[in-house]
């Protein structure tokens, strides 16, 4: 552990470490909001005959991959296009500037912590970034698609015309694909609890029937897929991560002895 710091450095550090992970966040969403697609290509070009920013082209690609071919997207408002297009580039920005975010986070709490916690630390940040993006690409490229495709089954057996609200559905996948990724961060969180002694090894293996019962539950209700097959792609994943959750304690257990 490092010297010691007064209070007040403490909050002069936080300040300006919070600030560094403002500015990251808005640069990039700045990036996102106007930075031309012709700037990221190979090789990069400044000018092009058709100025097209980056978070319109991942919207466009995002509608060309999960929108059905028969629903038409209206704007229920005048501000709705803006509000999706800036909530759009705001949350991509978050995602970009994670890493910059998780490392700050790390180096304020650095000198609090010994040696071998640093490399804990270190292995909780990787994990968690890695765990959230392979959690939404599951949402992405599996569980919207088929989600989507049985919604439409729905609206068409009611005889509807498949009309949707922009913002509803550009929301729906900025929900799906966030909390998706959260919830694959699983072993993370209980890898934090272990190390505070919270939980136990024995305690999941204790309740693990009861745990993988209640990840196929609720797979099977925020799956709308009447065949089993989005309920696995889910519930799978889900329960290899309470396994490797189990591990992990067992881990933790044996290096605090």
């Amino acid at each position: 552990m490092d010297e010691e710091k007064e209070f007040s450095e403490h909050l002069e550090e936080l300040v300006y470490r919070l600030r560094i992970c403002f500015f990251a966040w808005v640069i990039a969403t700045g990036i996102f909001s106007f930075a031309p697609l012709s700037l990221f290509s190979l090789p990069p070009r400044l000018t092009s005959s058709e100025y097209v920013p980056l978070v319109q082209y991942l919207m466009n690609k995002i509608r060309e991959d999960l929108l059905p071919e028969e629903v038409v997207l209206i704007a229920g408002t005048w501000l709705d296009p803006i509000g999706v297009y800036f909530i759009a580039a705001a949350l991509l920005g978050f995602l970009v500037s994670l890493p910059v975010v998780s490392y700050e986070i790390y180096a304020f709490v650095k000198p609090a912590i010994y040696p071998h916690e640093k490399r804990i630390a270190l292995i909780f940040i990787s994990s968690f970034i890695a765990l959230f993006t392979f959690g939404a690409a599951i949402a992405y490229f599996f569980i919207l698609p088929v989600t989507f495709r049985i919604l439409m089954f729905f609206v068409y057996s009611i005889g509807a015309t498949p009309l949707f609200f922009l913002g509803e559905f550009y929301n729906f996948v900025f929900f799906g694909v966030l909390v998706t990724g959260l919830v694959f961060t699983f072993p993370c969180v209980v890898a934090l609890l272990a190390m505070a002694g919270i939980v136990d090894q024995e305690t999941l293996k204790e309740n693990r029937p009861y745990a993988i019962l209640s990840i196929f539950v609720a797979a099977a209700i925020f799956t709308p897929d009447p065949t089993p097959f989005s309920m696995l792609v889910l519930s799978i994943p889900l329960t290899i991560l309470y396994e490797i959750s189990v591990w992990v304690a067992g881990r933790l257990e044996v290096k605090s002895e």
